[in-house]
């Protein structure tokens, strides 16, 4: 069996997929229904902003992938047990004291669970949680030894941008920030994993087995300037789980006008891109990727 897999590009500050993604999105669905791919019932793998923006702009392609089991999706970082001390996270909603934490922890009880963690998860599909906290500052990701190059900007979507509420996987993106943004000792609540390129392929690949789906051909689409490192990534992953895989590019597409609005810095000029993916480059050649 053929698998698609698409790697996101960026995001906007308030989870939205963003200009990148939409694009990445649209080529995927050109692809499927020219019938480019090997063949009609490829499987298809997605990281959630993308995932996100098909359901956007082709809500019936999005809704047939999923109808028939079709469609992986790498979603936002769920609440694991091990990420949360509940004695001490409970304790410290208490004693803050903040508007913010009152009404998360007021959230908490009435969200459907037998624990924290059941009950933290259960919030983080509410696609409506983040009118609560409109005056809430999310937390940045700030990396200072590169200066500014890697920060991510986070900010709460606005309330009349989102009249149905929040989309499926944005939703579990902000409301994770917004617990994280109350709860800020690391200790007591850990942050959500941010995943590698490589990252993304074993979680895929962890994805099929669970599933029983077996491929051997995987075509990559991704951002052209990220096309490279996507293919030389998900080759080394499919070979390090043991897997004889024939990885290829899915098809140059247009690369759309850099975004200065974006939420990742390094993917907002070409300038920063490049100076971003020496940085990478650079580590990955001291771990011996």
């Amino acid at each position: 069996m053929e698998m698609i897999i698409a790697f996101s590009f960026s995001l906007m500050p308030d989870g939205a997929p963003g200009t990148y993604n939409h694009a990445i999105a649209c080529q995927l669905a050109e692809r499927l229904d020219a019938g480019l791919s090997k063949s009609e019932q490829s499987l298809v793998a997605l990281q959630w902003e993308i995932a996100d923006a098909l359901e956007d702009s082709f809500p019936a392609l999005s809704r047939t992938l999923h109808d028939e089991a079709r469609l992986i999706v790498v979603k936002p970082p769920a609440f694991l047990p091990t990420d949360i001390d509940q004695a001490r996270f409970v304790a410290q909603l208490e004693n803050v004291g903040s508007d913010n934490s009152r009404v998360l922890a007021d959230s908490i009880n009435l969200a459907q669970g037998e624990n924290t963690q059941q009950k933290l998860n259960f919030l983080l599909t509410d696609a409506r949680l983040y009118e609560r906290f409109q005056h809430l500052e999310l937390d940045n990701l700030i990396r200072p030894e590169h200066g500014d190059l890697l920060s991510e900007y986070r900010k709460l979507p606005e309330v009349l941008s989102h009249a149905d509420g929040l989309r499926r996987y944005q939703r579990i993106r902000v409301n994770r920030l917004i617990i994280e943004s109350i709860v800020k000792d690391k200790e007591v609540l850990k942050r959500g994993q941010y995943l590698s390129t490589g990252g993304v392929v074993e979680q895929v690949c962890e994805d099929c087995k669970l599933r029983g789906q077996v491929f051997q051909d995987v075509q990559v689409i991704a951002h052209p300037l990220h096309l490279p490192r996507c293919i030389k990534q998900s080759q080394q992953t499919f070979i390090s789980q043991g897997l004889n895989v024939n990885v290829s590019e899915a098809g140059l597409f247009t690369i759309p006008p850099w975004d200065d609005t974006g939420a990742q810095v390094w993917c907002r000029s070409l300038s920063n891109w490049l100076q971003y993916e020496e940085i990478v480059l650079r580590l990955m050649s001291k771990s011996g990727s």
